[in-house]
């Protein structure tokens, strides 16, 4: 969970196969979020699984800071679609950390589905 709890921690899974368009949705619409007196609404995080670079949907790739140990931090998880989805629709698929959100109720969403 996030530290500050006036600002709530969105965590967006990457995944390979992800529509760049998509994978910007999160940050744009928790990240300009703001108070009366500009302070942030959220803290938004992008991770993979692995930390590692995800491929798109497009022709490249897109690099993020974060491995999956930052779900364990979310209070908000989201995944977007993509072609790789089938890999990690089954709650065993999923790496513990976000089995372990739903069990402490974490929100979990996505953004324009499918």
């Amino acid at each position: 969970m996030c530290k500050d709890r006036a600002t709530h921690r969105v965590v967006v899974l990457a995944v390979d196969g992800v529509i760049p368009f998509k994978l910007s949705l999160a940050s744009r619409i928790f990240g300009t979020a703001r108070t009366a007196d500009e302070q942030p609404l959220y803290e938004v995080i992008t991770c993979t699984l692995d930390g590692d670079s995800v491929v798109t949907a497009a022709d490249y790739s897109v690099a993020v800071a974060h491995d999956a140990t930052v779900l364990a931090t979310a209070d908000t998880v989201v995944i977007h679609p993509s072609e790789a989805m089938v890999k990690i629709t089954h709650p065993e698929a999923l790496p513990p950390t976000v089995s372990h959100s739903r069990r402490r109720f974490v929100r979990l969403g996505n953004c324009c589905g499918v």
